[in-house]
């Protein structure tokens, strides 16, 4: 994003602390300690506006990741 949206450059970057990654991953990690965008939320709004903001995401994300029986995913459960 930040390559793609010139008004972006010249915004200060900034990481967040590592944090144990989850086992469970939609795809593998461009490298270490990169996370995905709902993971790397998650864990910018835990620093700011604490654990109860961070619950749903979390929640979301782990949702995604669940494994399911058969292939593809239901919406309807």
């Amino acid at each position: 994003m930040f390559r793609k949206l010139s008004a972006l450059r010249g915004l200060p970057v900034l990481r967040l602390p590592d944090a144990a990654m989850p086992a469970a991953r939609l795809r593998e990690s461009p490298g270490p300690g990169r996370v995905s965008t709902i993971e790397a939320i998650a864990r910018a709004l835990r620093l700011i506006e604490g654990d109860a903001a961070a619950a749903p995401l979390e929640a979301l994300f782990a949702l995604a990741v669940a494994p399911r029986g058969g292939h593809g995913r239901s919406l309807t459960g």
